[in-house]
């Protein structure tokens, strides 16, 4: 007895199955996967109260740790998850007052318009994160740049002999240093007095969380429903079904060829 071809659309559905089964497993993996590097950080990032607009700091002093003990924190780290061996750290004095206000008139200014001092400058509010959202050679020259502007500040009192284009950003910025605090744009929080960023865009955060939660969990969704449109006794029951010539009522997870193989194979012993 010659075996009987399947029928393409039910070749195309077993084969549109197994492509939901890997996309809902796939999409679950990853919403579990952006919880610690998503979500928690984007969640805390919106609920620490940072201003919408940058406030002032000075940046004040810039210590380079080189042993795991000196490196309980850093400003800047791309990678989250492994030791810190060596470690930048940049430490600010804090004013509430505006940086568009400050840069205007920084003179009209004393020493008392900063409220804290010597309060760790982060790039984020985990200081960590993976290129190319965390680069910490961008970190360095955006701090040249906020201060100086556009190329940043190269050379300091009697270290014109050595040509800028050799130095790293990171260098520059010691040698920046050396000349005394300089004030940059920074984002205190509100809530924890501790945590200041030198970025922070409400509806950036907001954007990532969104779309981290709505793209896995709408495929999970889809998915889902499509095979329970497909596999689900009452579903189809409740709901109108494409009706494939030459198959019975009953759905099955097999690949159509085996099946046919295998009521062939039946035939054939009858």
């Amino acid at each position: 007895m010659p075996k009987k071809k399947p029928h393409p659309l039910s070749r195309l559905r077993y084969y549109v199955t197994l492509l939901a089964s890997v996309v809902a497993i796939v999409s679950f993996c990853a919403l579990l996967f952006l919880v610690p590097f998503v979500f928690d950080p984007a969640i805390s990032t919106l609920s620490a109260g940072f201003p919408e607009q940058p406030a002032t700091c000075r940046l004040a002093a810039l210590r380079i740790g080189e042993r795991l003990s000196s490196c309980n924190w850093t400003s800047c780290s791309e990678g989250c998850t492994a030791p810190l061996v060596t470690c930048v750290q940049l430490l600010v004095d804090v004013s509430h007052v505006p940086y568009e206000q400050f840069d205007r008139a920084p003179a009209a200014y004393d020493q008392s318009v900063w409220q804290l001092s010597q309060v760790p400058l982060k790039i984020n509010i985990q200081s960590c994160g993976y290129p190319p959202r965390v680069n910490c050679t961008v970190f360095w020259r955006q701090l040249l740049e906020a201060a100086d502007g556009p190329g940043g500040a190269t050379d300091g009192p009697g270290n014109a002999a050595q040509p800028p284009t050799k130095l790293t950003p990171l260098e520059r910025l010691q040698r920046r240093l050396a000349d005394g605090p300089f004030p940059v744009p920074c984002f205190p929080s509100r809530e924890m007095p501790d945590m200041v960023i030198f970025s922070y865009d409400y509806s950036r955060e907001l954007t990532t969380l969104v779309l981290a939660g709505a793209v896995p969990a709408g495929a999970i969704l889809l998915t889902v429903g499509f095979l329970c449109y497909c596999y689900c006794g009452w579903c189809r029951r409740s709901c109108p079904q494409l009706h494939i010539p030459g198959e019975t009522d009953r759905p099955s997870m097999v690949p159509p060829e085996l099946t046919v193989s295998m009521a062939s194979s039946v035939a054939e012993k009858q």
